[in-house]
Parts: C-alpha cells; structure tokens; sequence
C-alpha cells in the first residue's frame, strides 16, 4: 500500500481518541464484542509459524480481488450491526468526508484497513505507547503487508541493491574448476535405495498432528509398484553439475527474481545492512539480493565449503526439472511418505515417536532441527546450526537418510487440505492428490523446525508454497521408476547403493 497522507493519519489518530474519550467509562464492557477482532486472531493462530511453510513471492490475483473486494465492503444494515460497530461505520464515514475534502486526492484506507488502525492503536495504548510510536507501528505493519503482493514483490525486486560489485561471484561455476581434494565425499549424493512396494496408513492421528493441514485421519494406501529413491536429500554438488549441464546460469527461480528469503541469523552483517524488508508474521525470513543455491546465505556466502550439504534455495520447478534431468521425477506425497516410515506403522519418526527433542532412544541425534531459543539463537545441540552434511544421522529402515529436519523436500503434489477419504474397508491405490491448484506440497520439516513453533518434522507433517518460491530450506529428492542410468547400483537386501 503507498504511504497515507500525514492528514489521514492524523484525523484517524484524532478518532481514534475520540474513541477513548467516549468510551473511557464502558471499555473492559466492550472488550469481549470486538468480534471482527477475534475472527482475525483466529485467522493468524493458523498461519504456519516458524519456517514451516515457504514464504510465498505474491498471492494470486483472484485472492487479491476477493481481499479487496472485501476490504471495502463495510458491513451492511441487515447484518444488525452493533453499537460499537455502528459507531466504527460512523468514525469511517467522518473519515471518507475528511479525505475528500481535505485529503490532497490522497486515496482513503479501506474500511478494513481503518478497522486494523484501531485494532493497532488499542494495541499500542494497552501498552504503553505514544501515539507516534503506535502509528509509526501502523506505518511499518502496511509496508510490510505491501511487500507481500505481487506488486510489491516487483518494486522489492527493481528497488534492491546491486551487491555484485561489493560481492564478486567466487562461488564454483563449473565442476572441472573444483579439485579432487575439495570434493567431499558426499559431494554428489548417497546413491539411491530400492523401496519395495507395500501397504501403510497415511497421515496422523497423533498429539501433534495439524488437522488444519489436512494430515488427519489415518487413511489406507497401497503403493503398487517398487521405486528407487535418492538416499539422501540432492546435494549442492549435484544441482551445480544438473546447473552447468543445463546451461541455467540466470534461470532458477531465485536467480530469475534476483533473490531469495534467508534465515536472519545465517546473513553476514554486511549484507544484513543492505536489507529493509521482512516476511510478515515472519520476520526472521529476509528477503536478500543475490540469495540462491550457490549463494546460500547471500552474495557472500561460502557455497564451495558446503557441496555436500543439501541445495537449497530451489522453486518447485527448479526441482522438477532436475529430477526429470537425472531420469526420475518427483515423489508422489504417499511416495515419499510411505518412503520416509522405513516400514513402521503409525510413527512420527522414521525410527519411532521419541523426539525429545530430536534424540533416539540410544542418545543419538536423529535428525537436523532448531535447538535453542526460536528464533534468535541456535543452539546447535544436534551438532548444525543451518543445514547439515546429507547422510549426517542414522538411516531408516529403507536406508533413508535425513527424510525429516534438515531441509523441506518438493513432492509432486498439488496442495489440498481435504485428503481423499477411502472408502470402509478400502484402500487408495497410489494416490496422487489434486488434479490442478495453485501451491504444491513439501514434506520433512527442515532445521527451522522448533518443537514450540512448528512440528512438522514429522514423516506426515506437511506444508506448501507456490512454486516459484525459495527458501533457505527448502530443497528435494527424487525417485526413480527404474534404476537410474546415471548411477552404477547394485541391491543388498532390498536396498540399491553405489
């Protein structure tokens, strides 16, 4: 949204403590009627926290239509309004007549917009704040809101610093430039595994399962066929090869938009000066200029020192181009769930239900989270405090390594939170989600995962982005209908190694 005219915001604040004027004697009455209020409270304490989902680069034109549509829609005389809300109706009429008589052809807020400034400047007052603070609040709140659209993803985009000349590229760029003895043993993956075919129950009915995303209830699945799956999460290593082949210098998504969103504490100070903007309700994510696989934490990050960590910074399509690039394709949601149980029945964990909070019941670390006080110190008890080395835990049953924390991994899926219910007595056969939809399913949870903010870490924790978006962690893994004729495989036990 553009910035209001200094005599809006004045006449709103000069409202706003009308308001308490007039209701100085009556406001813990009304206190509980605030219902426009709650509704939107209730509406956040569903929003994905801490990581869990991908912040999106925009929301569809469609959502914005009807938001808008909405927005400046102020309630009706048959909705049998309130006296508070009456009296809200009429503080937004005085304003409208304000503006247009004195505004300066300053566009007004919309209905909603004046109904978020109260709900603001209550806030502020409750605690403590002047009116400029409350308002400079205000002012912040709506620029980032502003930042979320697609308009507002554009002018970040024109309006960011260039940092190549402060940065040069030392990045790889190609494979011949790196030397043997730079290459990690894990540079380009952890071979594949064979997953035989079989039966399970999808989903979660547990004490930490999110309904609202659609992980419940139990259902049952057949998974028809063996596949090959990559054992480990695709490496930096391995994208940079599948880049430099592909000739895609400039074209992943992040490298398209010309950034990506990192986490705060991974950003080197210098650069963190460069950035002023946030993700709403996520303010540890910043969207950062240059930010992409072979710059992971910023133009200055140091790729060559992580080849065998998971790349990261990749957009759904970015993933499924690699996968159909190696031979295979993207998991299925029941594939990579069905994958990631390692033959258990009903568990949170590839190895069973003990988290607490990510340690075996042998004492071993089992899997890459955030430890320590979300989101401002990483303790790095599970040894990392970003992404770890792929294949750094112990495997599952299937000889899966790292399938939840560490980074979130692209299934094909469309999103959907309504799950295909089969029938009593029933099975659904290779189940494949949605037909068509905006967002696509990522699975895993990643080492932004905190047990207090995001328990998604879970073989049927689930999450979504749309497809063009990138993270600081978020990546993927592929699977294989046959073996992949790029690897030399051989099976032991079900399993296929190099």
């Amino acid at each position: 949204m553009s910035a209001r005219s200094l005599l809006g915001l004045t006449l709103l604040c000069f409202l706003f403590q009308q308001t308490l004027i007039a209701h100085a004697d009556t406001a813990d009455d009304n206190d509980e009627n605030d219902s426009d209020f709650a509704i939107l409270d209730e509406l956040e304490e569903t929003q994905c926290q801490g990581g869990c989902r991908a912040p999106g680069r925009g929301q569809t034109e469609q959502a914005q239509a009807q938001a808008q549509k909405q927005a400046q829609t102020p309630p009706q005389a048959e909705d049998k309004p309130d006296d508070a809300t009456k009296e809200l109706m009429l503080q937004y009429q005085h304003y409208l007549q304000y503006m247009k008589e004195k505004g300066n052809g300053e566009p007004p807020i919309s209905y909603q917009e004046f109904i978020e400034y109260m709900q603001i400047m209550q806030q502020g007052q409750a605690e403590g704040l002047s009116y400029e603070e409350t308002q400079q609040r205000y002012a912040q709140q709506q620029q980032q809101k502003a930042m979320q659209t697609p308009e507002g993803q554009e002018e970040l985009k024109n309006n960011f610093p260039d940092l190549k000349e402060k940065y040069p590229d030392k990045a790889y760029a190609h494979i011949a430039d790196i030397a043997s003895d730079k290459l990690p043993p894990k540079a380009f993956g952890c071979g594949v595994v064979e997953i035989p075919k079989g039966k399970f129950f999808m989903g979660s009915e547990d004490d930490e399962n999110y309904a609202e995303d659609g992980e419940s209830p139990y259902r049952k699945i057949k998974i028809s066929h063996s596949f090959y799956m990559d054992a480990c999460e695709v490496t930096n290593g391995q994208f940079l090869r599948f880049w430099e082949e592909r000739k895609l210098k400039g074209k992943t998504e992040a490298e398209k938009y010309g950034w990506s969103f990192v986490f705060e504490l991974l950003i080197s100070p210098e650069v963190n000066k460069e950035v002023y903007s946030a993700v709403q309700g996520a303010e540890w994510w910043l969207p950062v200029p240059g930010a992409d696989f072979r710059h992971p934490s910023g133009p200055d990050g140091d790729f060559n020192a992580v080849l065998d960590h998971p790349a990261i910074h990749i957009g759904w399509t970015d993933a499924n181009a690699y996968c159909r690039h190696s031979g295979g394709r993207l998991p299925t949601e029941s594939e990579w769930e069905y994958a990631c149980r390692g033959g258990l029945e009903k568990k949170k964990f590839p190895w069973g239900d003990d988290r607490t909070p990510n340690l075996t019941e042998h004492g071993t670390y089992s899997m890459n989270i955030f430890t320590g006080e979300p989101y401002s110190k990483d303790s790095g008890r599970d040894g990392w405090e970003s992404t770890a080395v792929v294949g750094s835990y112990s495997p599952n049953g299937y000889g899966l390594y790292d399938m939840t924390g560490n980074v979130w991994e692209w299934v094909h899926d469309f999103w959907s939170v309504r799950p295909k219910i089969p029938p009593d007595g029933k099975r659904l056969i290779d189940p494949k989600g949605p037909k068509q939809g905006r967002d696509r399913v990522m699975k895993g949870g990643s080492y932004m995962c905190h047990p207090t903010t995001c328990r998604r870490y879970r073989c049927s924790g689930r999450s979504h982005a749309e497809p063009d978006s990138s993270t600081g962690n978020l990546g993927l893994r592929c699977v294989y209908d046959t073996p992949p004729p790029h690897m030399k495989t051989k099976v032991v036990d079900s399993k296929t190694e190099l």
